[in-house]
């Protein structure tokens, strides 16, 4: 199975990512922002990052910009609940960054584990 991060400033919405995908079998790490997935990624081998993009510091097309640079292989899944942009709009962005999924939130098991099934087809 595979190692995902998981990076959103919400404990809750952590929690309930960290139920569903360590529920399919993956070991989850956590990151309450995006200072913590880079070093997250940085310090172990993480197959799959699960990604807010409006975090506190550096938010998280930010992160996804940085780990383009340095971990070019590293699949990318982006979610939002939009903000002064809509989510449509902030979710293509992160596309742009090559993403291989996107999420809005609130969103429901069967959402994020269909994404996550895509993203990591050999998992």
């Amino acid at each position: 199975m595979a190692t995902v991060c998981i990076a959103d400033d919400d404990v809750t919405s952590r929690q309930t990512l960290r139920a569903i995908v360590s529920a399919e079998g993956h070991e989850v790490v956590e990151a309450a922002d995006g200072a913590e997935a880079l070093r997250a990624v940085n310090e172990r081998a993480v197959d799959l990052l699960l990604t807010d993009i409006f975090m506190p510091g550096i938010e998280g097309l930010e992160v996804i910009r940085i780990l383009r640079e340095s971990h070019p292989r590293l699949t990318v899944i982006a979610f939002t609940a939009g903000s002064t942009f809509t989510a449509y709009e902030t979710l293509n962005w992160a596309r742009t960054y090559g993403v291989a999924g996107a999420l809005t939130k609130p969103f429901s098991r069967e959402e994020v584990l269909g994404e996550v099934r895509r993203a990591l087809p050999a998992a």
